[in-house]
């Protein structure tokens, strides 16, 4: 597919969202902006050195997804804007920032104090062999040569950025996640003539007319499928 036929297929899956929109329209969006954020989203995703969270790419990619699905709906316009990737890649990177920068400077650890968390975890897990039970925060410091205030505030930090970071990764998961079995569901209640539409429309994307084509339907075939793929999509997306 040439760089042409991929922007006007965004446009005409933008402007179906916009039109209806639902978990039926915005899962072929979000596959199709998916190359567009993956390059925006990458050196967020090998986290930053310095004391800062390392935020897990499903983290940063639903962020990115959930600011350029905001964007497409609130703010860009078809008539004299950009091309759907070109405004993406110019708002997308400092919305993103900002988001991210909120999100590590929740936990982040001082750089004088982030150099003594891998050895204070080690220490943790030796000392937890040696005596059969999680070691106390004086132990460590013992162990170490540091105080027992600082070895107990940098555990405390760390401890927090894991759980901040374990809790946004199954946060952001939950939403593809629930998408994607709702798809499945869908595709195994539909009756046999409608999979063929499933497949083509949202699976592999294909335009109303080329399904029309393909499967030799006509306009009120196609519709009322359509009507029950999104009536089964939707009921799933509740129930599931």
């Amino acid at each position: 597919m040439s760089s042409a036929d991929l922007k006007a297929n965004d446009l005409a899956l933008w402007k179906a969202w916009k039109a209806d929109p639902s978990p039926l329209t915005v899962i072929p969006l979000v596959d199709a902006i998916k190359p567009i954020l993956l390059p925006i989203t990458s050196k967020w995703g090998k986290g930053i050195a310095g004391g800062r969270a390392r935020i897990p790419e499903v983290v940063v990619f639903g962020k990115a997804r959930n600011i350029a699905l905001d964007l497409l709906k609130n703010t860009y316009k078809e008539e004299g804007g950009a091309p759907i990737n070109f405004y993406l890649n110019d708002y997308v990177p400092k919305k993103l920032g900002e988001e991210l920068n909120k999100y590590q400077n929740i936990v982040r650890i001082p750089k004088g104090k982030s150099e003594h968390v891998g050895p204070i975890k080690r220490a943790e897990e030796d000392l937890a062999a040696r005596y059969g039970r999680p070691p106390d925060s004086q132990e460590i410091a013992d162990m170490l040569g540091l105080s027992r205030d600082k070895v107990e505030a940098i555990r405390e930090q760390a401890s927090q950025k894991d759980y901040l970071a374990s809790q946004a990764e199954q946060e952001s998961a939950v939403d593809d996640d629930l998408y994607q079995r709702a798809k499945r569901q869908t595709f195994v209640e539909l009756p046999q003539q409608d999979r063929a539409v499933f497949d083509l429309w949202i699976n592999k994307r294909k335009k109303p007319d080329q399904i029309m084509s393909l499967l030799d339907m006509s306009r009120r075939q196609w519709s009322s499928s359509k009507t029950r793929i999104t009536d089964q999509m939707q009921a799933n997306m509740v129930s599931l």
